[in-house]
């Protein structure tokens, strides 16, 4: 089970593990508007409750490699429904945990702003409007900037309060040397590693546009840090700079 955020390269990992062939097909299974889509191979109707045991045994049989993988991502977000069912909890509990986290939060901010605008996941998706023409919204990356960080501290407190040994992947390291990380989880896994094949179809998203944005927020956060304090009171206590 990857553990995660949107935008901490995710994406590329599962590709990575999809195309071991013995790793699972890793996705977002437990999202709303892709089970809607059917994208899983079944439609399922959404007047009526999900079970949420027996979709969880059915994504198992039938999303599994041959060898008898499965692996799913989830994001927080997702997280915070699915964890009162028991079957999820069991499924969690029953998994080698994964926890993908990403360095550069100003970056994570920003391409999670592009693609929420723009429709724009992975670069096979057509844009419905041009990333080029995005403006440099600050209030909107600040937003998007506390979000991610804070579920990014729920998914830690939430392993470390319910004792899960997991492995933790930074996205940078990854893209240095994906053969490490992949054999690694395979090791994890009780699985060979040798001719174990890595590679992925996915390709990195970030433009020259993206990155200045980056930096733009990282310089108007470290602004808005060095200004003036305001007056403040804290318990009656009245503090100035």
């Amino acid at each position: 089970m990857i553990c995660t955020t949107a935008r901490s390269g995710s994406n590329l990992l599962c590709d990575y593990l999809a195309h071991t062939g013995v790793l699972g097909r890793p996705t977002e299974h437990f999202n709303p508007d892709i089970i809607r889509r059917g994208a899983f191979g079944r439609r399922f109707a959404f007047e009526e409750p999900l079970p949420c045991g027996d979709y969880i045994a059915w994504l198992r049989g039938q999303h599994s490699t041959p060898n008898g993988v499965f692996g799913t991502k989830v994001l927080y977000e997702d997280l915070a429904s699915y964890f009162r069912f028991p079957r999820f909890v069991e499924l969690m509990h029953g998994s080698r945990c994964i926890l993908l986290r990403r360095r550069d939060k100003a970056r994570q901010a920003v391409s999670y702003y592009f693609a929420a605008e723009t429709g724009q996941w992975v670069h096979t998706d057509t844009p419905r409007r041009d990333p080029e023409s995005l403006p440099y919204d600050l209030a909107t990356l600040r937003a998007h900037l506390r979000r991610l960080v804070e579920q990014e501290t729920m998914w830690l407190g939430l392993l470390a309060s319910l004792g899960i040994a997991h492995r933790e992947i930074f996205f940078e390291d990854f893209v240095r040397d994906p053969r490490h990380h992949i054999e690694a989880i395979a090791q994890d896994l009780g699985l060979p590693t040798d001719d174990i094949p890595c590679r992925a179809s996915l390709r990195e998203q970030g433009t020259a546009r993206s990155r200045s944005f980056s930096e733009r927020l990282k310089d108007d956060l470290l602004r808005e840090i060095a200004e003036p304090p305001l007056p403040a009171e804290y318990k009656g206590l009245r503090l100035v700079g």
